[in-house]
């Protein structure tokens, strides 16, 4: 069903879908996700006359190093500005140690 939801969305929705394993933690399930969605800017180069570039960008490079409930929060704050978010967990089932993290 989650691999359908591109599909299916309106136009304006971004839908991330994140697998979970053994091992995942509540950092490493949220640098997965952030590290999949990305946005892109215009960047104006130096210059009279300069042409400007686009580049692309995944949203983890707004994340700490020490992910943290706040820090999550706010670059899904960030991410929603940009477009409606629709995260997929699967295989939620496999997280081990449910309390470390979420």
């Amino acid at each position: 069903m989650a691999n359908l939801l591109p599909a299916i969305l309106p136009e304006g929705r971004v839908s991330q879908r994140v697998n979970c394993d053994g091992a995942d933690t509540f950092a490493s399930l949220w640098k997965k996700v952030f590290s999949e969605l990305r946005y892109t800017r215009k960047k104006q180069e130096i210059g009279f006359g300069a042409e400007s570039k686009t580049e692309t960008i995944t949203f983890d490079q707004h994340l700490p190093e020490n992910i943290t409930p706040s820090s999550v929060r706010q670059a899904l704050a960030f991410a929603a500005s940009m477009a409606k978010l629709i995260i997929v967990f699967d295989e939620f089932d496999r997280l081990t140690d449910k309390k470390r993290t979420f």
